[in-house]
């Protein structure tokens, strides 16, 4: 095969391709092949191989980065249209961007090659491993809507990644309803130190956070913990009840999450009597774990009287 592609046969490719489907040995194909062929501009060879659905090919973003570089534009256009022709291929600019290949997205879309739903795509990609220059790249082509927008923001803000978050917030694009759930509904400290930071955050907002941190459950169908650093976080503000914290020390307490007592037992609002009640419970039970962390608190309690 490496000989066949080298020279351009394109009979002897094909035949070669339909014996290795046909025996399944596609997978012992490297992407030098597919380099071999975009870089030696034996286009219908390069074509043919895309076409093929059995073989993938990993690398022919940075092939074409490198035809471009070559000045091979035909072989550029061509490939890259009939990579947009199979469902194995389709997601190519998608790749160039997740690759950081901004010129080459560029010039793709100079020569009107990129459709709206391929600049979604790449920018979804964008935001998982590029960088901010490929994203802020595609947000001046004027393809990604406000809603696309506020959904890839709220996502970040969901899992946290900050140096993400941080250039999607600093584009201000994110409207107001979307802030709003991307702070509610983060399980990233981070996030949700940088959304708080930002002063546009209501009290109503932080209670309902830490209502989400206290109890955990589901957001968007996946299942998250209770979080027990954004509680302590929250709770150096002055925005959260004193029911509010009651009810999530006791709920923590008869649920026996150490780790969220032990963020909570130290606030001003729980009243001693409570802190007292928990550590006797916690004996009745033998939970020892519990019991240092609410004995702890009950020492410095008692030392501040």
């Amino acid at each position: 095969m490496e000989q066949a592609v080298a020279t351009g046969n394109l009979s002897l490719v094909k035949w070669i391709s339909e014996f290795m489907c046909k025996h399944s040995l596609h997978d012992e194909l490297s992407d030098d092949i597919m380099s071999a062929a975009i870089c030696g501009g034996h286009i219908d060879v390069a074509e043919h191989l895309v076409s093929v659905g059995q073989f993938e090919w990993y690398s022919v973003n940075y092939d074409l980065d490198e035809a471009l570089r070559r000045g091979q534009f035909d072989v550029v256009d061509r490939i890259f249209k009939t990579c947009c022709l199979y469902p194995h291929t389709n997601d190519l600019f998608a790749n160039i961007a997740r690759s950081g290949l901004t010129n080459d997205m560029r010039y793709l879309y100079s020569q009107e090659l990129v459709t709206p739903e391929m600049t979604e795509d790449a920018f979804r990609s964008a935001c998982v491993g590029s960088t901010s220059s490929t994203m802020k790249y595609l947000l001046d082509t004027g393809s990604i809507s406000s809603k696309m927008f506020d959904r890839f923001f709220e996502k970040r803000a969901l899992f946290g990644k900050d140096s993400v978050l941080k250039f999607l917030y600093e584009q201000n694009r994110v409207s107001t309803p979307s802030l709003k759930r991307a702070f509610e509904y983060s399980r990233s400290l981070v996030a949700v130190k940088l959304l708080y930071q930002s002063g546009k955050i209501l009290p109503d907002s932080v209670i309902v956070l830490f209502r989400n941190a206290a109890n955990g459950g589901d957001v968007g169908g996946l299942p998250f913990p209770p979080n027990p650093e954004i509680v302590k976080f929250l709770l150096s503000g002055s925005c959260i009840p004193v029911e509010e914290v009651t009810k999530a020390f006791t709920d923590a307490v008869a649920k026996g999450q150490v780790n969220m007592v032990a963020s909570l037992c130290d606030d001003h609002r729980l009243s001693s009597e409570m802190i007292t009640h928990a550590f006797a419970k916690a004996t009745n039970s033998g939970d020892v774990k519990m019991m240092q962390v609410l004995r702890s608190r009950i020492k410095t309690l008692t030392s501040s009287a």
